[in-house]
């Protein structure tokens, strides 16, 4: 769940909703009260899913049994945009003026990140921190309980 927290967050600075639909809660409730052989129908994994698609999907799309791994374009991503993120993650940051971050930690942790093109770690930790750091500006801008005055985005 906290990606999915970290997704909206960023998203929401750029002024996107991301879409969740299998995360819908009735769905949820829904897929929790029938047995496992109808959700996994004729012993196909997401069989319901599949066959409920049938006709608005592509069969090609529809039928495949893998995932794609992103590790690596997330990773690009982050990396071209690290120069940016420290902008977000200095000792004056928000979450450290409001003790959320250690300014030693921050310090130590943003100011040469090493991104592993294998490990999503890396970029999963510095977009999280940017996403709460963003999230806390907003929050915190116009609220009595911040002791970080003049923030900007």
């Amino acid at each position: 769940m906290n990606s999915v927290e970290t997704y909206n967050k960023s998203s929401a600075v750029e002024g996107l909703d991301i879409a969740y639909p299998f995360m819908d809660s009735d769905l949820i409730e829904f897929l929790l009260a029938i047995p496992g052989r109808a959700l996994n129908w004729n012993g196909v994994p997401k069989g319901l899913f599949r066959e409920a698609m049938k006709g608005v999907l592509p069969e090609s799309i529809r039928l495949r049994n893998w995932k794609s791994d992103f590790t690596i374009l997330n990773n690009d991503a982050a990396a071209n945009d690290y120069e940016k993120f420290q902008t977000y993650l200095g000792t004056g940051c928000s979450a450290v003026a409001n003790g959320y971050m250690d300014p030693i930690g921050v310090q130590n942790e943003f100011s040469s990140w090493k991104f592993d093109r294998n490990s999503i770690l890396p970029a999963v930790q510095v977009t999280a921190a940017v996403a709460f750091e963003l999230w806390l500006r907003l929050f915190l801008a116009n609220n009595e309980f911040s002791s970080h005055t003049g923030v900007n985005l």
